[in-house]
């Protein structure tokens, strides 16, 4: 009976390089299941879907590592951590939405997904500080993105992202830096950020900025208000 599926952890089902596996929409009933194991199912390489059920609260490292064929996941609305090198190199996956709850936090999360267009996370409360890297690096059809800016305190997260165009912020911090997180990105990227938040933006190094309305600050604004700061910081010396 799939619905009293006793095992917590996936990696107990031994998946790992198992290249019959096409499709497991039935894995959402395996309510018992708290976490999806290390490498549980790595190097599946003709799993193309798969839909998590609502119990799962880690997905484990390298839990979906080089499953090329990868196209969909559902979270399924579960609240689920996802660590370091959980979707590495799924270069299938198109489109990825994280229900309110569920958050990247280790490096590498979805690093070499090449086919990957839009990363989305709904609003969530009482989302951990993390400091991850690369979360995204070599992404390099990414087009938009919407996160917190707070799980971006590691460097390379979007690094060669060469079809970024739009980063939308649901917290009003950056993590870090611009050239920290944006080593060879596309230029001219738009960020939309939270209405407030500009200065604290502008002193990372960004420009491009947008707040909520979606009304954007010229460049030659941005640079006048980087040389008023600057000139602020340097009179208080």
């Amino acid at each position: 009976d799939l619905h009293s599926f006793p095992t917590r952890r996936s990696s107990d089902l031994s998946f790992k390089g198992n290249t019959q596996i096409t499709s497991f929409e039935e894995l959402q009933y395996f309510t018992g299941l708290t976490e999806i194991g290390e490498k549980a199912f790595e190097k599946c390489t003709s799993l193309t879907s798969v839909k998590l059920p609502n119990t799962v609260t880690s997905i484990r490292h390298a839990a979906f590592l080089d499953c090329g064929q990868l196209a969909s996941i559902n979270f399924n609305c579960c609240k689920a951590e996802i660590n370091y090198e959980a979707f590495e190199n799924c270069t299938s996956l198109a489109n990825v939405t994280l229900p309110s709850g569920t958050y990247p936090e280790g490096y590498s999360c979805f690093f070499g997904c090449t086919s990957l267009k839009s990363f989305v996370m709904e609003a969530s409360d009482d989302l951990p500080d993390k400091w991850y890297e690369g979360a995204f690096s070599q992404c390099t059809n990414l087009e938009t993105v919407v996160i917190y800016g707070k799980l971006l305190r590691g460097p390379n997260n979007f690094k060669d992202c060469t079809s970024l165009q739009t980063v939308t912020y649901l917290d009003n911090t950056p993590g870090t830096s611009y050239n920290q997180n944006f080593k060879g990105a596309a230029s001219g990227i738009q960020f939309i950020i939270p209405e407030g938040s500009a200065e604290t933006f502008l002193h990372q190094g960004y420009v491009n900025l947008s707040d909520k309305s979606a009304l954007p600050i010229a460049r030659e604004e941005l640079e006048d208000e980087v040389a008023r700061i600057e000139a602020m910081a340097t009179a208080k010396l």
